[in-house]
């Protein structure tokens, strides 16, 4: 009993701390309640990170060309933020499983982990998320702090679980509350579980939450994908990448990084699928959409992989958002 009141006296001075330095009125409530129960899955990028986007050239938009090369750095200005208003538009629909957190840009932390995406057609948009960058970390657990339900609840807000809570699976109500608060806690992206590569490079390394002492859920640090929410995002430094890319010297230590990454991880995925539990599923995906850039397939590892994946991909180093 004495450690849930101390733990309740906690919450309080820190729902202070919050409201005095998020600068929050009296008049907006819910949110600043909510804020401090919400404040611990805030994590903040030390360093840039590298994070991809599929999608087939008829989805890009009319400003894409259907054939041909693309320029690396042609302006996706209209087509990210068509995505990410999509996301902050209530009245968008959630019609299908590809929108697991709800309508908007979705980026994933791995170069291949969703390449089926991109079809034939493809297309990949590399983003960069800069250092500073603070991001909510929804893969601890899948069910959302006890203490932020009646909160929720009092404003209609029946969601129990993290996806609920963006996808809006019930109603506009919490889609309603979760912009706001996102905005006050300066979250840019938020974190979910989405399957990725593991091999030498990037192994896969067991979480356990911190947050949910009493059921902890594991998962491996580089298994994320992340839902856009920041607007300051869409001037982030972007490339642009297709089959006919191969063309463009300009990006060709960038592609030669990515494709060596994909032979590493195919030859691990093939050499451990007696290990893989969703093998029967994931395999012929895995070989259906192998290498990007055939013509660089044969040419010698790209040099620097090593530091470029420990260095760049969430989840690969030992920085601290890549450990326990």
């Amino acid at each position: 009993m004495r450690s849930f009141l101390v733990y309740c006296g906690l919450l309080a001075v820190l729902g202070t701390l919050v409201t005095e330095t998020l600068g929050f009125t009296s008049d907006q409530g819910t949110i600043a309640e909510l804020a401090p129960i919400f404040l611990p899955y805030v994590k903040t990028l030390s360093r840039d990170i590298e994070v991809f986007h599929y999608a087939t050239r008829e989805k890009m938009g009319p400003g894409i060309p259907r054939v041909g090369r693309l320029d690396p750095h042609l302006d996706l200005q209209d087509f990210l933020r068509a995505k990410l208003a999509q996301y902050e538009d209530l009245t968008h629909p959630n019609l299908n499983d590809d929108n697991t957190m709800g309508p908007g840009l979705y980026v994933a932390s791995d170069p291949l982990s969703s390449r089926g995406y991109g079809q034939e057609n493809w297309v990949m948009v590399e983003m960069t998320f800069p250092k500073g960058l603070h991001y909510l970390e929804t893969r601890h657990d899948p069910q959302l702090p006890a203490e932020a339900l009646p909160l929720l609840k009092r404003e209609g807000c029946q969601a129990l679980n993290w996806y609920a809570l963006f996808a809006g699976n019930f109603n506009n109500s919490c889609r309603a509350l979760l912009i706001p608060l996102l905005q006050a806690l300066k979250v840019a992206a938020v974190a979910y579980g989405w399957d990725t590569n593991h091999f030498e490079l990037c192994p896969a390394r067991e979480f356990s939450s911190k947050l949910t002492p009493n059921e902890p859920r594991p998962y491996s640090a580089n298994d994320a994908a992340f839902l856009v929410t920041g607007s300051e995002l869409l001037l982030a430094h972007t490339r642009i990448f297709s089959a006919e890319s191969v063309a463009d010297f300009s990006t060709r230590e960038e592609m030669s990084l990515i494709q060596s990454y994909e032979k590493r991880a195919l030859r691990y995925l093939m050499n451990n699928q007696t290990t893989l539990k969703s093998f029967p599923a994931y395999i012929p995906t895995a070989i259906r959409y192998v290498k990007l850039w055939p013509e660089l397939y044969s040419e010698p590892e790209a040099k620097g992989l090593k530091t470029w994946v420990h260095e760049h991909l969430f989840g690969c180093g030992a920085h601290p958002e890549d450990l326990p």
